[in-house]
């Protein structure tokens, strides 16, 4: 959200007027996001959502020395706030995280003790979520948001949840497995390690054959490398193999934005070591794996939202358990 400007001269109700107008569009966006991932108007989910969005940069938080969009507190404060349980906070924020609207980390004491919790909204998420609710929202029909400035004060009539009926399948569904911890995906090793060898008795098994050395000088243009005969000949010069080469194109590849230029590269060809200080194989995977994660679950919270707002204008009615069952269904069959 663009930070408030005032004109010289400005009021301070005017100030405050603008201020709760900010306000007040930034709790719709988030409200209408909760919607694109299948919360109800007036549910915990979609009041959590209008909720934060009111106290975040919200002038006790700033005088606490938060800025951004960012508020710290305890599940039980937001809870007394809405008139709900803590549990019930923590599983609304935890769908939100899941689908990458807010992020949290854990507030500490002195002693390290966790006492409480930062959420921070993350409003490109918001607003892919929101652009995204027209394609599933028939035309001339509003989505369940309300008024945003007083989300936990807007009336709503309780209503029982309707999701698709489920034809019949010969064996159970798989289990739910999109939106699970980030930790879960810590398995999977992807081939971006940062430890190369540099050349001699070092350099792997590998081929030296023309093709190989063509491709790399293919290689180190697209990288933004001019002088790619004269980098050939220091790799070769420092008894490098092809696919050694070919490596440490990849490793800058990946790091691109960690360095000035394509000079970054050559240096390493001839001297062995980069320039800066790079992330380790295993930091770099763990990276990767979480970056995987979040857009699986990102794509997981999406579908899942609009298998339920199709579900509901059908009548149809369906659990939070078989809502699961019909999106793990449709992204396998979408892979």
């Amino acid at each position: 959200m663009n930070q408030l400007r005032l004109d010289f001269g400005e009021s301070a109700e005017a100030e405050r007027v603008a201020e709760t107008a900010i306000r007040a569009q930034r709790a719709r966006a988030l409200e209408s996001a909760a919607v694109a991932i299948g919360a109800r108007a007036g549910e915990v989910l979609y009041r959590v959502a209008g909720t934060l969005a009111v106290f975040v940069d919200s002038p006790s938080q700033r005088a606490m020395g938060l800025t951004g969009l960012r508020w710290c507190g305890t599940w039980a404060e937001l809870a007394t706030r809405l008139d709900c349980s803590a549990e019930s906070v923590s599983r609304a924020v935890r769908r939100l995280r899941s689908s990458g609207i807010v992020t949290t980390t854990n507030t500490v004491d002195d002693r390290g003790a966790v006492v409480g919790v930062c959420v921070e909204i993350q409003m490109k998420v918001v607003h892919q979520l929101t652009a995204n609710l027209a394609d599933v929202t028939p035309p001339g029909a509003a989505p369940d948001v309300g008024p945003g400035a007083a989300p936990s004060a807007a009336p709503f009539i309780s209503r029982p949840h309707y999701i698709p009926v489920l034809p019949k399948y010969p064996k159970n569904p798989p289990p739910r497995t999109a939106g699970a911890e980030l930790g879960n995906f810590g398995s999977q090793k992807t081939n971006l390690g940062s430890q190369f060898p540099t050349g001699g008795s070092q350099t792997p098994q590998g081929t030296n054959t023309i093709g190989n050395w063509d491709r790399i000088a293919a290689e180190l243009q697209t990288a933004g490398v001019q002088r790619t005969g004269a980098t050939i000949a220091a790799a070769k010069a420092a008894g490098m193999h092809a696919d050694a080469v070919l490596e440490v194109i990849a490793e800058y590849n990946t790091h691109r934005r960690r360095f000035d230029g394509p000079g970054a590269l050559v240096d390493r060809i001839r001297n062995g070591a980069w320039p800066v200080e790079l992330p380790s194989r295993e930091q770099t995977e763990q990276r990767a794996a979480a970056a995987s994660a979040a857009k699986t679950n990102f794509r997981f919270e999406q579908l899942r939202g609009q298998i339920v707002m199709a579900a509901r204008r059908r009548g149809e009615p369906i659990t939070d358990q078989q809502a699961d069952e019909l999106t793990n269904r449709a992204l396998q069959g979408a892979t």
